[in-house]
């Protein structure tokens, strides 16, 4: 999806979802994270030739009064214009990512890596393939506001 936004000069959009998530995942160094906001705000939010597209004015203005007046979570910020953005995407680009080529060979690849996986696995050892694959599973402790975005936009594995 990020190489289909590209290819169609929509970078800002690929951008400000990076930087969103990379806040998320700065949870040890708030400062950092304030840091990333502040960065993400004028480079993204403040600069309406950016996100005039696909932000709603009052998220702008929501967004604007809360790093005016200093009293933000900076991980949870940005939610309102992430749910803007997906909404924006799922209206205007999404059908035709679908449809496009790289999707196409997305879905080729990834048919014959699961191909690979299933004869990998299937001359794996009983025993041995139960405990590689408790052992690979990570946690899905994911705060639900993210999962609400997420699943809001009925594209989450594509995203």
């Amino acid at each position: 999806l990020a190489e289909f936004l590209q290819i169609h000069g929509r970078e800002s959009l690929v951008g400000f979802c990076a930087i969103v998530i990379g806040i998320s995942n700065l949870s040890s160094d708030k400062r950092q994270a304030l840091y990333a906001v502040r960065a993400a705000y004028r480079q993204y939010i403040n600069d309406e030739t950016i996100s005039n597209s696909w932000l709603q004015t009052t998220t702008r203005e929501f967004i604007r009064i809360q790093i005016a007046q200093r009293v933000f979570d900076p991980y949870k910020i940005f939610q309102p214009a992430m749910k803007d953005m997906l909404q924006y995407l799922k209206q205007n680009f999404y059908a035709n990512f679908l449809s496009s080529q790289i999707w196409k060979n997305y879905l080729v690849k990834k048919q014959q890596q699961d191909k690979r996986m299933k004869s990998i696995n299937a001359s794996t050892p009983k025993k041995l393939n139960s405990s590689i694959s408790t052992s690979t599973v990570k946690s899905s402790k994911q705060s639900s506001s993210k999962r609400d975005i997420l699943t809001s936009f009925n594209a989450n594995r594509t995203l």
